[in-house]
């Protein structure tokens, strides 16, 4: 990648774009926003590269955008020739990020919130939804701000037919449902979400409908075991992308208030 004598890419030895996939590569630029798009591209490569699904990527690469564009802000107010050190590296199934600047040292606020009629904040909404950790630490010359993104795709689970796709999002695990659900395949569904469940103990269950052309009484006692389940830890599911007939079963089994439903996963993931 080139982005003049500002940019200084580190790969360990691997080039991105061949052979096996680096552990971690080092991004050391300049504070001009110029440079966001060439790391959020190299970043969202490398996350490619470890197998993490395109939602994911899509998520990684706009948290390292509104990462780096805070510290031109805020951190350097405006000032485009101060360094940063950004570096992603992969660890155990996880993506880990790191920020570092040299600029006013300055806590963002626990639990930032966002005015959509007020500018500022959503760039660490995004962040504290989106990410599974993220951590401030203050350095005696500036900040390093620690991020990981948990759960590529074939992390939580090798996929199935019913179930091809399932990630970890901070405290929710997001999964994806295909095809029919009937009295035949939902057993083999109950078994795929509860062993999600089990095994990753989330706050949130959110499942992407947008394949599920059918589904009868056996699939809604599925999800309301499911319910059920994460309700004792004060948790909820939450159903994105609902066709008509699903829509339609959920009102008729009078289920439509006790399920979270949203337009898709990145409501799901912000209520």
């Amino acid at each position: 990648m080139m982005m003049q004598s500002a940019y200084d890419h580190q790969r360990d030895g691997t080039d991105l774009s061949k052979g096996p996939a680096a552990d971690s590569i080092r991004l050391n630029v300049t504070s001009d926003p110029a440079n966001l798009a060439p790391v959020r591209r190299a970043v969202e490569d490398f996350a490619r590269l470890w197998h993490f699904d395109a939602a994911a990527v899509a998520e990684v690469g706009l948290c390292i955008n509104e990462a780096l564009a805070n510290v031109t802000r805020h951190a350097y107010g405006g000032a485009t020739d101060r360094p940063v050190v950004v570096e992603a590296k992969h660890k155990a199934g996880d993506l880990l990020l790191s920020v570092r600047d040299w600029g006013t040292a300055r806590m963002p606020p626990i639990a930032p919130r966002h005015d959509p009629l007020t500018p500022g904040g959503l760039g660490l909404v995004c962040l504290k939804t989106l990410m599974s950790e993220v951590v401030y630490e203050p350095q005696p010359d500036g900040m390093l701000l620690r991020m990981k993104r948990s759960g590529a795709m074939g992390d939580l689970q090798s996929g199935s037919e019913l179930v091809p796709a399932a990630r970890l999002v901070g405290d929710a695990v997001v999964a994806t449902i295909r095809g029919e659900i009937d009295l035949h395949s939902s057993p083999e569904l109950r078994t795929e979400i509860l062993d999600l469940l089990n095994k990753h103990q989330p706050k949130k269950l959110v499942l992407n409908l947008a394949d599920v052309r059918y589904m009868d009484s056996s699939a809604i006692a599925v999800l309301v075991e499911a319910l059920q389940k994460l309700r004792k830890v004060g948790g909820k599911v939450c159903l994105t992308n609902l066709q008509p007939r699903v829509t339609g079963l959920l009102e008729i089994a009078r289920l439509g208030s006790l399920f979270t439903i949203a337009k898709d996963e990145a409501e799901a993931l912000a209520r």
